[in-house]
């Protein structure tokens, strides 16, 4: 088999493990998008008729495992509006904000090596999403500073 078709049956397994769990999601008012970007599962929330949030399963195919993903959130609005846009990842946001970090030292990504692993770490994901980034995702004072990349402006 290839790496090309390996990729793909990763992505398969990847993508029906982050499905199976979208339900604290689906429950909070979020949609699976129809429309996704390469190795990616989208979910997304109309907060009101000019902001929209989405929430990014994005994998990354190794050719060795193990492989990794991380989660992107991302706020749309008009730059006017109180809720400012921006695109930052999960852990990123987790460690500035709420100087929680998940990872050990030079890891940046969940990673596994095979199904257990990915249900346990998109577990843990999900649990840091639930508790913080959603909350911060749908909260109107959450802004970026570009200047210091993913380093919170104070409220």
């Amino acid at each position: 088999m290839d790496w090309k078709q390996e990729a793909e049956n990763q992505f398969a397994i990847f993508r029906e493990v982050v499905t199976e769990r979208l339900e604290p999601l689906t429950n909070q008012g979020y949609t699976i998008s129809a429309e996704e970007a390469p190795m990616t599962i989208t979910v997304g929330k109309v907060l009101n008729s000019s902001i929209h949030v989405v929430i990014s399963y994005e994998f990354a195919f190794c050719a060795l495992p193990p492989h990794e993903f991380t989660i992107w959130l991302r706020r749309s609005s008009p730059q006017t509006d109180e809720y400012a846009p921006f695109s930052a990842e999960l852990p990123a946001v987790l460690k500035s904000y709420y100087k929680v970090d998940l990872f050990p030292a030079g890891q940046y990504r969940w990673q596994y090596k095979g199904r257990d692993t990915l249900v346990r770490e998109i577990d843990i994901a999900n649990q840091a999403l639930l508790k913080l980034g959603v909350e911060w995702l749908e909260k109107p004072t959450s802004k970026v500073n570009w200047v210091q990349r993913f380093t919170p402006i104070k409220e």
